[in-house]
């Protein structure tokens, strides 16, 4: 699906531009038609490959009503209409096109003569719905548009439904916040009233407006900043409406009321002679996503003031009959909708709407959308956004929601997994999500998905202990026994704790599942098989190389086959047979080996890790239930017990104390930590749910933090203690010293000093003893470990990596080597790199340099060693024009010797040494780092009695000492010295 957005509005707008200039009068020009029918071309070639935005919509509706206008009047009205209806499903928060379709809606009833009830019931819905999506505060910046939209509705109200209706219109506008579109609105209203020669309101109305225009001013004074962050990322976007467009209606002619179907508004909008404008034409960035979302935030705390107070004290209700949370709810929508309105491209907007429709339909089903208006908007997120992993993901996850819905608000929708495929093929053949990574993620989920919809159904079939929480403990209840969704954690049974006959035991079926949801169950299990095999075969078909994604696919399925499709296919849904047949040798083997696992965790003290997590490892193989008969059921309530040992482990566990650190057969802690928190996300992300993956992550990442912070604390008390210990020792000993010793010491120091001899001695021997030091006394550790080197196996020969240079090949013909600088260097922060070369095709008798045609292979050479795992690290992982690369390491380097300046200075023998460096190491004529370290300086040979400086003494580079020719004598040049003795050097 490849196709190029900017081209297609560019030539858009120039048909558009020689259409404004085109003769619109004359129905019979050919050539205005011609224009016409290249423009419809256009735009449905462009709403085939993406969703339009409203200024587009507005055009193409206008350009298909003139094409029809020819055909017949009515016709091309009612396909103009038909067209702006298509762009208000999708984009139903732009008042612009609210407005427009409202307007041409009740323009047909002036025209016509007779008018029947359902036109008017259509009209009258049209506006009400249009006000709804726009009118609730949301547009304070589009307030003219807004207004507009109250005075159609006024009018049609006045006309066709009834003075009353047409009041209350007005009235509702006084309390929507519309910036200065409101300022004198009693006189507006007073003059709309008059030209319609209707009696003008009374006192008590003006009240009211006055009453409604302080509640805006009070309930909204909160969100006025964050319309003004709006407004401000909007203008510096480019994307706010100019002052140009007049949406305020002439006074004085009945007929130019709607403003949106003037001349004046089609030649500077839908027919504008120079350039696209930028406005509604869906440019928002991140910027305005930005403004819109901590707009949406701030409506989430804002809450509506629910009573006025008159003058004398006395409590008023402004408007007795409306709800208040309602009406949060929809000006939080109504944003949403505006703010995708603006930019359809933004991913965070759409997770953002999906999560805050996700969130009414679990917590308040009242409020939500119907079950098909939520599929719709996860559909216009797959439309706006076909490049983001994480809506597709979302997408799949709103079908799950969908269909364990137990509102009785809302029905429940069959979970089709034939569609859950078709969503996945769909999402990954726009190759908009070509990395073989989120094909593989894209398919885990739509399995997951399945798997978590048996687990629901399942779940309602068995009881389970409870964990308590803080609000059992604090009305000191006791555990009960219920029935516990399948994504929240149960207690393992404990044998101490001896339950009274009457109760049902742990892990229990306690009702049998009908036999369509049995049937439901048992064709899930099959369909996730499907998928499995389905996702194998895309991933061999697309990602032939890609081993490592089909071994963690054939990982997840083993776990999945194991834990879930195995144990529920071997067990029918009407096993639970008595249980007196039982063999009582294995129940109490079992009841022993839970009882083992137990008294090795109490016995640490804190627990160990390791202990819980073979205990976990344990239940999650055989569960916890000594009935051997088991049910389907057992399957839930096992993956339940493990998810409550998991966070009790993760509560519970800490680090042994100092004087216990030595464990046998166990690890540290820090380590059997880390696998502990590791195993508990994997278990989540397969098993669970978004809010028990997100719950586990937050419980994990506050003990991560513990234990870290708990290390670092002990480490510095444990070296504060051990330099003190130290401190002490050294004065025991020097105290313990022998008096003949210090006395010994004490008359070497007053000797006199040591001549110049004995200093070179001692340097020597002082040097010698640190060169053996530095060579037989080092520690055997990693770092001093010579470093290993990697192969390159070439034919069947061996070679040497060279460290710095990495080798990409299934590179696209028309990369270029400044391509893939870019690419690496500045997208993916890979490091600086000193050369690139793509290896080309020679040419012979090439005349004017041109290059030959790329190999598709090239050589790219960084300047540290971490750039290259870095690199490494993307093979087969990174797209660059739709070609997915292969990285592996090079023998030969990119560019022979590094030039001057481009690579980085050596301060130490740890970091790699430079090319020129290496040179001389091998020839022998450069001593090592060590070496000049560890030597002493040369002593200078000196003249008795004279100090003079050759000129000449420092031979430049390539001048030997012995030349063929006769030997020249060198000319010296003697600095006269001040004959002072005390300045002559000794000799002796």
């Amino acid at each position: 699906m490849s196709y190029d957005y900017n081209a297609l509005v560019t030539n858009l707008a120039a048909i558009r531009s020689k259409l404004s200039k085109a003769s619109v009068d004359d129905d019979t020009n050919q050539k205005y038609v011609e224009l016409l029918q290249e423009s419809i071309q256009l735009f449905d070639e462009l709403s085939g490959h993406c969703p339009m935005t409203p200024l587009l919509w507005m055009q193409y509706a206008h350009d298909m009503g003139q094409l029809m206008r020819s055909l017949n009047s009515k016709e091309a009205h009612q396909t103009r209409l038909q067209t702006l209806e298509l762009g208000l499903n999708e984009f139903p928060g732009s008042a612009v096109l609210q407005l427009h379709y409202c307007e041409l809606l009740v323009s047909t009833l002036n025209d016509s003569d007779t008018v029947d009830d359902d036109t008017l019931t259509t009209v009258q819905q049209a506006l009400q719905s249009a006000l709804a999506q726009v009118g609730s505060g949301s547009h304070a910046n589009e307030g003219e548009i807004v207004a507009q939209l109250y005075r159609v509705q006024a009018q049609f109200c006045l006309k066709h439904v009834g003075r009353d209706a047409a009041l209350a219109s007005l009235l509702q506008r006084a309390r929507t916040p519309l910036g200065t579109a409101n300022e004198g609105l009693l006189p507006e209203i007073k003059d709309f009233l008059a030209k319609h020669k209707t009696a003008l309101p009374d006192q008590a109305f003006e009240a009211a407006v006055d009453d409604a225009r302080r509640w805006e001013s009070k309930a909204f004074s909160r969100l006025r900043p964050c319309e003004e962050e709006v407004t401000t990322a909007m203008h510096q976007e480019q994307i706010l409406v100019q002052n140009t467009v007049d949406f305020v209606p002439d006074d004085n002619d009945d007929d130019d009321l709607y403003v949106t179907t003037r001349q004046s508004f089609v030649d500077a909008v839908l027919l504008p002679p120079n350039e696209q404008p930028r406005f509604w034409m869906g440019l928002g960035g991140a910027l305005t996503a930005k403004a819109f979302l901590q707009y949406v935030a701030a409506c989430r705390k804002f809450r509506f003031p629910k009573e006025e107070e008159e003058e004398d004290g006395d409590p008023k209700q402004v408007d007795p009959n409306n709800n208040h949370k309602k009406q949060q709810q929809q000006l939080i929508l109504a944003v949403l909708e505006r703010a995708i309105a603006e930019c359809p491209t933004v991913e965070s907007l759409w997770l953002a709407y999906l999560k805050h429709l996700t969130w009414l339909w679990v917590n308040d089903p009242s409020h939500a959308p119907s079950p098909m208006a939520f599929k719709a908007v996860a559909n216009r997120a797959i439309r706006n956004c076909p490049f983001s992993l994480a809506v597709a993901q979302q997408q799949l996850h709103v079908c799950l929601l969908l269909s364990n819905s137990n509102s009785k608000d809302h029905d429940a929708l069959l979970l089709d997994p034939d569609e859950l495929l078709q969503m996945v093929n769909k999402a990954l053949n726009t190759k908009f999500l070509p990395l073989p990574a989120q094909a593989l993620d894209l398919f885990v989920t739509a399995i997951r998905v399945m798997q978590r919809r048996i687990l629901t159904l399942m779940a309602t079939t068995v009881v389970g202990l409870e964990i308590p929480t803080a609000a059992h403990k604090k009305k000191k209840q006791k555990n009960a026994l219920v029935v516990l969704p399948f994504d929240t954690a149960e207690l393992v049974p404990n044998n101490k704790n001896k339950q009274n006959a009457t109760d049902p035991p742990a892990a229990a079926a306690v009702k049998k599942l009908d036999d369509e949801s049995w049937q439901e169950v048992q064709d899930l299990c099959e369909e996730i098989r499907d998928m499995f095999d389905a996702a194998a075969a895309r991933l061999q078909k697309d990602h032939a190389s890609w081993t490592h994604g089909r071994a963690i696919l054939q990982h997840q399925r083993s776990l999945v086959e194991q834990h879930v499709l195995v144990p529920l296919l071997q067990n029918n849904n009407n096993n639970n047979t008595d249980s007196s047949n039982d063999n009582g040798d294995s129940k109490n083997n079992h009841k022993d080996v839970l009882a083992h696992f137990e008294k090795v965790i109490r016995l640490h003290n804190p627990p160990h890790p390791d202990s819980y997590r073979a205990l976990i490892q344990y239940v999650l193989q055989h569960g916890s239930s000594t009935n051997n008969n088991k049910s389907p059921g057992d399957v839930v309530s096992r993956l339940r017990q493990v998810r409550g040992l998991y966070q009790k482990a993760v509560q519970s566990v800490g680090a042994p104390k100092p004087s216990r650190a030595v464990t046998s057969g166990m690890r540290e802690y820090e380590t059997a930590l880390a696998a502990l928190c590791h195993d508990y996300q994997e278990f989540e992300r397969i098993f669970g749910s978004e809010p028990s993956l997100a719950n586990a992550t937050r419980m994990m990442h506050k003990k991560l933090q513990k234990a870290a912070g708990g290390g670092r604390h002990q480490s510095e008390k444990e070296k504060s203690s051990t330099k003190e210990q130290e401190e002490a020792m050294d004065i025991d000993q020097h105290a313990a010293e022998p008096k003949r010793k210090r006395n010994e010491s004490n008359a070497s120091e007053s000797q006199d000093p040591p001549t110049k001899k004995q200093k070179k001695e001692a340097n020597e021997t002082t040097a010698a003893a640190a060169a053996a030091t530095t060579t037989t006394d080092k520690p055997a550790g990693p770092a001093n470990q010579p470093k290993k080197h990697h192969k390159v196996k070439i034919g069947h020969i061996f070679h040497r990596a060279h460290p710095f240079t990495v080798r990409i090949s299934n590179l696209a013909d028309e990369t270029e080597e400044m391509d893939m600088i870019e690419f690496f260097k500045n997208e993916h922060k890979c490091g600086a790199v000193v050369h690139c070369r793509v290896q080309r095709e020679k040419q012979l008798n090439a005349k004017g340099g041109k290059p030959g045609a790329s190999k598709g292979w090239g050589l790219l050479q960084f300047e540290e060693r971490e750039s290259v795992e870095q690199c490494l690290a993307l093979d087969q992982q990174v797209v660059l024009n739709d070609k997915t690369l292969r990285i592996e390491r090079s023998h030969v380097p990119a560019v022979g010797l590094v030039p001057p300046g481009m690579h980085r200075p050596k301060h130490s023998s740890s970091k790699p040494k430079s090319t020129t460096d290496q040179a001389g190491e091998d020839k022998g004529t450069k001593p090592s780092n060590s070496e000049q370290r560890t030597k002493p300086p040369a002593p200078k040979k000196e003249t008795k009695g004279s100090s003079s400086v050759t000129v000449l003494a420092f031979r430049p580079r390539g001048v030997g000492k012995k030349q063929n020719g006769p030997k020249r004598s060198k000319p010296k040049v003697k600095l006269a010295m001040p004959s002072d003795k005390s300045n002559e050097p000794d000799t002796k």
